[in-house]
């Protein structure tokens, strides 16, 4: 993962738009008693103004795209920060990433998900680049950055139910597991 600040200023000021998985989040967690919502690799926000009635937080290590967060959701907190060291102690009802974890080097992606299950109090929620077999996938904005992961299988080595696995778009995989 690039730590690079312009080269995430760059990423966020070209997709400045409402994600594409946003209805793809709000359908997956219908139903579920969420109070507390945190949202790693948050960028300006555009995924967490679904929880408008919840108590919210994002973490993005974009100093920019916080900043950006913090004048459009006044009334949610965010802070700089990656998913492999979260700035935060508390606990939320949900968790989730989207198109953040697929950026993880495979040698960390045990301590980030070490770090989201810290977090969680109850659910955790990935949208991410899937494949049976993790692999490296050639990015256009370079080598080294991009890797499809096995979230259920991962999830699978910690205390979890897995209560949702299916594709949502193309090479991506929405998991939803909920803690023993």
């Amino acid at each position: 993962m690039s730590e690079n600040q312009e080269f995430w200023q760059k990423y966020h000021s070209e997709n400045d738009k409402p994600y594409m998985f946003t209805d793809k989040i709000k359908d997956a967690i219908k139903g579920l008693e969420i109070e507390k919502v945190l949202e790693i690799g948050c960028g300006y926000g555009n995924n967490l103004a679904i929880f408008e009635r919840s108590d919210v937080a994002g973490i993005d290590l974009s100093e920019y795209a916080i900043e950006k967060a913090k004048q459009r959701y006044p009334n949610f907190r965010f802070y700089i920060g990656n998913v492999l060291q979260i700035p935060l102690q508390e606990q939320f009802d949900l968790v989730f990433t989207s198109a953040v974890i697929e950026h993880i080097k495979p040698d960390l992606l045990k301590k980030a998900f070490d770090e989201m299950f810290r977090v969680s109090k109850k659910y955790i929620l990935n949208i991410e680049a899937y494949d049976k077999t993790e692999h490296e996938i050639n990015w256009h904005r370079g080598r080294n950055e991009f890797w499809t992961t096995h979230m259920a299988k991962r999830w699978l080595e910690y205390p979890v139910k897995v209560l949702a696995d299916y594709d949502v778009h193309h090479e991506y995989r929405l998991t939803l597991v909920s803690k023993l």
